[in-house]
């Protein structure tokens, strides 16, 4: 049986709720079924126990397996959890290229990480964390698993995320219940991350509340281009710096 990681108080184990779905593209005949990834069962209680498909995928055609949480929240960490199984050493060393991908509720696809699970007893090679500190945390409805090469099938034994409740909108980094370009400078100040200019692009222009992602439609609101946004920052920055040295003389 597999343990998942302690996690903080608010945290929600979303591969427990209720209503989760999981769905692939692929799977072998005969086993594979992709529920098994979030069953807690590894090889010690028996087959059935992992999600495979036939091949190992390919950039152009991958093998995926994805898990529906009902709703968009805030990731927090996905434990990815490969195979290994000590009575059939000539399956050591079989690998999947992988890449993990969320989407939010009516949004577009984001890469938020990548890597190789590797077909071994060493859990350093076999498995993969991913962590999220709270300004680069996922905002996902969606979160699929994706192989993209390797050396024989695509699998994965087990999957653990948790998250939080999305009480606010992506890319709303200065938490004024709207996302735009004031949001950017916040971005550039204390983010940077492509996930996170990713989460400002895609929700620009969206007013939203506690328990949504996005309230309101942002159809027909242009996002300003990167230079603009660039200028913008620069302004404030500016407006920061000096208001910071008037206080400094007054204070003199």
């Amino acid at each position: 049986m597999l343990v998942a990681a302690a996690a903080r108080a608010d945290t929600i184990e979303l591969t427990d709720l209720p209503g989760i779905s999981v769905s692939a593209n692929s799977f072998a005949q005969g086993g594979g079924e992709s529920e098994l990834i979030i069953d807690g069962r590894d090889w010690e209680d028996g087959d059935p126990y992992m999600w495979n498909a036939g091949d190992h995928g390919f950039p152009e055609d991958p093998n995926w397996v994805q898990l529906d949480f009902g709703s968009d929240y805030h990731l927090t960490r996905v434990e990815l959890w490969g195979v290994f199984n000590p009575d059939l050493p000539f399956f050591w060393g079989y690998d999947n290229i992988f890449n993990l991908w969320t989407q939010q509720d009516g949004g577009d696809w984001v890469a938020i990480g990548s890597g190789r699970l590797l077909d071994s007893a060493d859990g350093a090679e076999r498995d993969a964390t991913f962590n999220y500190s709270p300004v680069v945390e996922p905002v996902a409805r969606y979160l699929r698993y994706e192989v993209v090469g390797g050396s024989h099938w695509s699998y994965l034994g087990e999957i653990h995320v948790q998250g939080t409740s999305v009480g606010e909108l992506a890319g709303d980094f200065n938490h004024d219940g709207a996302v735009d370009a004031a949001d950017y400078v916040v971005w550039r100040q204390t983010n940077g991350t492509q996930i996170g200019y990713d989460e400002w692009r895609t929700n620009f222009g969206r007013t939203g509340g506690t328990g949504t992602s996005a309230n309101n439609s942002a159809v027909g609101v242009a996002v300003p281009e990167p230079t603009l946004c660039a200028l913008v920052a620069a302004a404030a920055l500016g407006l920061a710096a000096g208001s910071a040295r008037r206080q400094r003389a007054s204070s003199n």
